[in-house]
């Protein structure tokens, strides 16, 4: 072989080795790191507005003091109590009366489900996860550190990063595909954060009202299913509805139907695309497909990773057939 050809061949290998190497190196901090991105994409708006007042380093500062305060404060105040209840929850007279008298259903003895095994390993897990926890806190930190220092450089240097990508973008209409990849990252934002956040609130004060003691309980699973269009709200509470009227509850079976049908008329299906109608839209099957695949590998953070991932390469490969 020439040296010619060799020389032709080393380079992209070694591109393909160093890339790989660098994955491995960052892989530990890729969630911390995309996390970063996603939020300075959703606070720029913010931080263009202080950007005119003050220079923008200290624009970029308080934009990221405004999240750490509005969202991940109260947002670990929230995993916390949650954890709090359900860790109560499971140990309660209420949930083991309410396991022997489902467990007599037909339905549970045909499938051999045995529901009081289930609460043991959930609360195995929670238990686990507690400890995990504790001894993640190092590590938690490390991330947490890295995690504002990219949202700080993404901030301040979002020009240069899109400029950067849009030279990578495989399409000869490079701004049409920026465009279209921005509308995505909208749609899927706005109309799945935002509206989780918005069913988190409504079902926390609405079974908070009816009385439920684990309310907190209840509103974090209605927010994280509520990232499935169509089906969210209503895996927990139809459910929820029924176990109430099975434990002599009538108001609270009455006052959770009320809010569910809210939550899944208006606010799933009018709201949800009423926000998502600004940007592209985004099928309900991806958005359902790339939150199953995004929790297998990415873990909690998958609810937004996996329909975000998913629907950037559908548009990308959409703009490459086209091209």
């Amino acid at each position: 072989m020439k040296i010619e050809e060799i020389k032709k061949y080393a380079v992209p290998v070694a591109i393909i080795i160093l890339a790989i190497i660098s994955f491995f190196i960052i892989k530990d901090f890729l969630i911390p790191l995309l996390a970063a991105f996603i939020l300075a994409f959703l606070i720029r708006p913010i931080y263009k507005s202080l950007e005119k007042r003050m220079p923008r380093q200290l624009a970029a500062i308080i934009s990221i003091l405004l999240v750490a305060l509005v969202v991940l404060v109260p947002l670990v105040i929230i995993v916390i109590a949650v954890l709090s209840q359900l860790s109560s929850y499971l140990s309660s007279a209420l949930l083991i009366s309410l396991i022997r008298r489902v467990s007599q259903l037909d339905i549970f003895t045909t499938l051999g489900i045995n529901l009081s095994d289930i609460r043991g390993k959930l609360t195995e897990i929670v238990i686990s996860f507690l400890g995990d926890l504790t001894a993640s806190l190092p590590a938690i930190a490390i991330s947490l550190v890295i995690f504002f220092l990219a949202m700080y450089y993404a901030l301040i240097d979002w020009e240069k990063l899109v400029k950067k990508v849009k030279a990578y973008l495989p399409s000869k209409n490079k701004e049409k595909v920026s465009i279209e990849l921005a509308k995505v990252t909208k749609s899927v934002l706005y109309g799945s954060i935002l509206i989780a956040f918005i069913q988190f609130v409504i079902s926390l004060l609405g079974f908070w009202i009816i009385g439920i003691d684990y309310y907190l309980i209840l509103a974090a699973i209605i927010g994280l299913f509520s990232f499935i269009p169509g089906l969210g709200p209503a895996i927990v509470w139809i459910p929820a509805a029924i176990i109430f009227a099975m434990q002599g509850k009538p108001f609270a079976s009455a006052g959770t139907i009320i809010m569910g049908l809210i939550l899944s008329i208006y606010v799933d299906t009018i709201l949800r695309a009423q926000i998502s109608g600004r940007g592209t839209k985004v099928h309900p099957i991806t958005m359902l497909v790339g939150i199953i695949g995004g929790l297998a590998l990415f873990g909690i953070a998958g609810f937004v990773l996996g329909p975000l991932i998913l629907n950037y390469t559908i548009t990308l490969i959409d703009e490459i057939v086209q091209d």
